[in-house]
């Protein structure tokens, strides 16, 4: 990465709901016979009190296709109608997804793109199952949309 982008980057990271364009292989994903795509949308999920200037660490949501045969479930959130935004190069069709139990941290020097964002209610969908059926808290609905 060129460090006018890196520096940029630092000092405005990428927000809550933000989509963007991570190095793939920088990821952590489980499919041992994946294939290297050199790019891969990620949700950001950090909160906005980890996300100030000079920060290097984002925690992220990996998005992926659904193979044949498997199907959406608590842990795999459809994101199709809730992308918004600009795709640069991002194909969004029936089966992409946001990968619930791959939530990670990522260095800021992975981030290649932004690539669009997502509505607030499947990210606040995404949100909830991160919290409920990975991390195991209990959410209460009208304290939920907090930043």
């Amino acid at each position: 990465m060129c460090i006018l982008k890196q520096q940029l980057l630092s000092k405005y990271p990428p927000q809550p709901r933000e989509v963007w364009q991570v190095d793939d292989l920088e990821l952590r994903l489980e499919d041992p016979s994946r294939k290297n795509k050199y790019k891969r949308p990620v949700l950001i999920l950090s909160c906005k009190e980890l996300l100030k200037p000079g920060i290097t660490i984002i925690n992220v949501i990996p998005f992926a296709t659904i193979k044949s045969g498997y199907s959406f479930d608590k842990f795999t959130i459809p994101i199709k109608n809730g992308f918004i935004g600009p795709s640069n190069n991002f194909k969004v069709n029936n089966t992409s997804a946001a990968l619930i139990r791959f939530y990670q941290p990522i260095d800021i020097k992975f981030f290649v793109e932004k690539c669009g964002e997502l509505s607030e209610e499947i990210y606040y969908a995404i949100r909830r199952s991160l919290c409920e059926n990975v991390i195991g808290q209990k959410i209460n609905d009208y304290n939920f949309k907090i930043n």
